[in-house]
């Protein structure tokens, strides 16, 4: 019997949901996703829910509105529960059935959404709980990359591990009751820590070193297996019913001192995860090859090795760490993906019965830290001071081609934990001794202005669309001033001077400015699921789309008028080793930067036009920006090409993209040679002027030193 969960209708990324929300592009509990959890609300006691968009499917009620009329019996009592043990003590197959009913009655085209309508929870107006009571709980360990970024690498250039790692699974048993839902406070822990890691008086106090580690959470459901009695790597896999996020909080400095048996107070501290289960099933379309083992390691043990496992075990899963402060803004701590992890989740579950431990519903597994081989991979804080300490640069090398983005499976649902002061964070940060958990880390910050000024005199615009600006000077102004005040005359002003003021003639294209979608086209949106609607007019733009991560494609060697293709944006991304993510600021350097200013200007540089646009906005990115006059390829060059062509549909193509998904563009950049391909954040708000096409903006590359 093939143990891998199967692809089904319920994979379909066409399939949409009769609740809209779930339809939006991004969002985390679409239908092909579908993930279990358990759920209260104001006067009413816990019972099972389904995350569906922003609203919980309440199964209790479903079934009492005769929507689970197919399930058998014993499903249907079990999804009536206070938690999810009965239906984990069914298996996946019944998992398997009721998920694929909760799919049936969700989608668009079922005929009686009114009466599921009346079964659907707010999920604001919801509280989350544990799953099931956690009746054990096991970490592992299962990164060559974790644990080989302190140590080095071998002859062969693998990670330094200790011996018995590429054996077997590694792990220990950690204590299932400091394992909370995501959100619940974590206090800095006393202990006994040195410190300097490698010296220094013991003390006992605040731990100095509080860490985070990202990690995949693991589900134990079925029938257990009788004590003594070990189970395949094939039932292992049928014995995991869902998965979640989860952080193991780290006390470094404790655990640093105390280790000699094993891990203690160091790991006891807090285990939070998220509050739902994602299935097997669904994650079934991102299952992967096990991890390729390099030549120089030892064979698979055969109590662990199956044919299937090692073609489907592994999970093409992106992870994401990252902090939010108290006024919502982002920093990202990790990017990795657990295909890197060098045991399936299987094998852990089969070793850890290996030895005839018996595995029962409420029982946990954390994979260990899910930490890659790059620098933006380690997915906790100690690896990136340990890779740090070893001349790393922050502007590294990621490669993730073909992670689980598509719908459905693209976010199990983050693991957030609130701070004291209210961040909403996925780790940790190093803090002093006795700081509280929630002071907040400020890094040293470097700045880059990537913006031009606005000027007279400087071919920046085509004749007649250039910015005028007239200076009024302190010398001239103190009569203006003085006519404020009745009596007043300018001599009497200090040192007779009055005031300095600008007036400016200009257009809101001039200068390093932003387009809004209303600049290309009146409507937008065409190929999103909500369909077309009214352009976005500059004051209307999501702020959360002017501060993200930057990104710098170098296109300097292209010719002007050069219209750049997805081929050739593919290429350079691989040159760099970057994966784009929803909401990255791609920036692109051409020819043009180096010759502002100078005659000829607004002809200069390469161009994108509605293919590469496209290409760019489908992966999720909303702001672009040039350092040339316009993003799409100068008029003098395409002009050419449609006398040549006839073809009206090359003019201003990039520009006209925004009708099928609205995005913003940067142009007239300025010093974007200065920039590295990756490791900064793009800063660029503009100014608010009502339902205009476009708006200036100052625009800084942020850079933590």
């Amino acid at each position: 019997m093939n143990s891998s969960p199967l692809l089904d209708v319920t994979h379909d990324p066409a399939r949409l949901s009769h609740v809209a929300a779930a339809n939006v592009d991004g969002a985390e509990f679409p239908i092909q996703n579908l993930p279990f959890g358990v759920f209260s609300t104001q006067g009413r006691g816990r019972r099972i829910g389904v995350a569906i968009g922003d609203r919980i499917l309440d199964l209790a009620t479903a079934d009492r509105l005769g929507l689970f009329d197919e399930c058998a019996a014993d499903v249907r009592q079990a999804a009536k529960c206070e938690d999810l043990a009965e239906l984990f003590r069914l298996g996946r197959p019944a998992m398997t059935a009721l998920r694929r009913t909760v799919a049936k009655v969700l989608d668009e085209r079922f005929a009686d959404a009114a009466t599921v309508g009346s079964a659907l929870v707010p999920m604001n107006a919801a509280t989350l709980h544990l799953p099931v009571p956690v009746t054990a709980f096991t970490d592992m360990c299962a990164s060559t990359f974790h644990i080989g970024r302190r140590r080095g690498n071998d002859a062969h250039g693998q990670p330094i591990c200790p011996p018995a790692f590429r054996t077997i699974p590694i792990g220990y048993d950690g204590r299932a009751g400091s394992v909370q839902i995501s959100g619940h406070p974590v206090t800095r822990p006393n202990g006994t820590w040195q410190p300097q890691h490698d010296g220094g008086e013991p003390r006992f106090g605040p731990e100095p070193r509080l860490d985070y580690e990202l990690e995949l959470g693991i589900w134990i459901g079925g029938e257990p297996n009788p004590p003594g009695t070990p189970i395949s790597v094939e039932q292992a896999e049928q014995r995991i019913v869902g998965f979640c996020l989860l952080n193991d909080w780290s006390a470094r400095g404790i655990q640093f001192w105390e280790t000699m048996l094993g891990p203690f107070l160091g790991k006891s501290i807090a285990t939070t995860l998220s509050p739902w289960v994602v299935t097997a099933d669904a994650l079934a379309p991102f299952r992967a090859p096990a991890f390729a083992r390099p030549p120089s390691d030892p064979a698979v043990p055969a109590h662990l090795y199956d044919e299937r496992d090692r073609a489907s075990g592994g999970i093409d899963l992106a992870m994401e760490a990252w902090r939010v402060d108290a006024v919502g803004n982002r920093r990202d701590l990790c990017r990795t993906n657990f295909r890197h992890m060098y045991w399936t989740p299987a094998q852990m579950v089969a070793h850890h019965a290996s030895n005839g431990c018996s595995l029962s519903v409420g029982n946990l597994i954390g994979s260990g830290t899910a930490s890659g081989p790059e620098y933006e991979a380690a997915a906790c804080l100690i690896e990136r001071i340990a890779t740090a300490s070893a001349g790393a640069r922050l502007a590294c090398r990621w490669r993730q081609r073909d992670a689980a983005r598509a719908r459905g499976a693209e976010r199990l649902s983050d693991d957030r934990v609130r701070r004291s002061h209210g961040e909403r964070v996925t780790c940790a940060e190093m803090a002093g001794p006795g700081e509280k958990l929630g002071r907040e880390h400020r890094a040293m910050r470097r700045l880059i202005d990537l913006s031009i000024p606005i000027e007279n005199g400087v071919e920046s615009d085509p004749p007649g669309n250039e910015p005028e600006v007239t200076y009024h000077t302190h010398d001239n102004t103190a009569p203006m001033l003085a006519r404020f005040f009745e009596g007043l005359t300018a001599d009497q002003l200090p040192d007779g001077e009055g005031w300095a003021v600008e007036r400016v003639r200009l257009s809101t294209h001039n200068g390093t400015h932003m387009d809004a979608p209303w600049h290309y086209h009146s409507v937008q949106d065409r190929e999103l699921p909500g369909g077309e609607r009214p352009s976005m007019t500059i004051d209307e733009i999501p702020l959360e789309w002017c501060w993200q991560r930057g990104v710098k494609l170098d296109f300097r060697d292209l010719p002007d008028g050069h219209v750049v293709s997805t081929d050739e944006i593919d290429a350079e991304l691989e040159r760099i080793g970057h994966e784009l993510r929803p909401l990255d600021i791609v920036l692109m350097n051409t020819s043009a930067g180096a010759a502002y200013g100078q005659p000829g200007f607004v002809s200069r540089g390469c161009g994108f036009g509605r293919e590469a646009t496209l290409h760019l906005t489908r992966q999720g990115v909303r702001v672009v920006g040039t350092d040339a006059w316009s993003w799409d390829a100068p008029f003098v060059h395409t002009a050419k090409r449609y006398a040549e062509t006839g073809d009206a549909s090359i003019v201003w193509e990039g520009h006209k993209a925004g009708r099928d998904i609205g995005y913003c563009q940067l142009e007239k950049l300025g010093g974007l040679e200065q920039l590295p391909p990756v490791g900064f954040e793009v800063l660029c708000f503009p100014v608010k002027i009502r339902g205009a096409s476009a708006g200036w903006s100052r625009v800084v590359a942020v850079f933590d030193e």
